[in-house]
């Protein structure tokens, strides 16, 4: 099940991606993807998410945004879940999002927007925030910039762009493919931490000179429905 979209269960007149609270946000997680969607990274966003949000007591999410999303809003953990399943009791922190919500149709000139419109809202919480997670080398190096850097940062590797899109546009100029490919792994090697969806893509890392130390398999997983649903 996905989740539907929402709409703010909070109005507000702030500016967003701003201090949710005088300490500001010790949590960022920015991904290059639409959230919530179809797609079954919008699963795998919750869950990564989830986890950072109960740690840190809440924080800001930076997604894609369309299809109705509204470009801002500040909702319950819960109330975000593409799971059945539900957040237990007082584990459900409130949560900031801010959706980047261009419409530029060039991929590589979007992600190149997207990652700029985060480097503000880093900076808007840089004397609060301990931990920054991404799942893009845009986000990454958008947080990597970031000239009060005083967190760390988690690159969750599910894929290598540089490969993907490769495939995905083969009339893609190598020496777009070869920019990208340098962007990626130089973010990755800078990272604090990696996560790794599989084996095969933590030796790909390793071959690309990423630190073994820093990098933790967690393989995707599903959530069954219960039988009879």
């Amino acid at each position: 099940m996905v989740a539907a979209p929402l709409t703010p269960s909070r109005s507000t007149d702030r500016v967003p991606g701003a201090e949710h609270d005088r300490s500001g946000h010790r949590a960022l997680f920015a991904a290059f993807d639409q959230f919530p969607s179809p797609k079954g990274a919008a699963v795998h966003i919750w869950h990564s998410s989830t986890t950072l949000f109960q740690r840190y007591g809440g924080g800001l999410m930076y997604v894609i945004g369309g299809n109705g999303l509204p470009p801002f809003q500040i909702e319950p953990l819960s109330s975000l879940s593409p799971s059945p399943q539900p957040v237990p009791t007082g584990q459900d922190p409130v949560v900031e999002i801010v959706r980047f919500t261009d419409e530029i149709p060039n991929l590589l000139s979007r992600a190149r927007a997207f990652g700029k419109r985060l480097s503000p809202l880093v900076a808007g919480n840089a004397g609060s925030l301990q931990v920054v997670h991404v799942r893009d080398p845009w986000s990454a190096s958008a947080a990597l910039a970031s000239n009060r850097r005083g967190f760390r940062l988690v690159y969750e590797a599910n894929s290598l762009p540089s490969i993907e899109l490769r495939c995905a546009y083969p009339s893609m100029l190598p020496a777009t493919v070869d920019k990208l490919a340098r962007l990626e792994i130089s973010c990755i090697r800078s990272a604090d931490a990696v996560v790794a969806v599989s084996g095969v893509l933590r030796a790909k890392l390793v071959n690309l000179g990423v630190d073994p130390g820093r990098i933790t398999v967690i393989p995707n997983g599903a959530d069954p429905r219960p039988e009879g649903q």
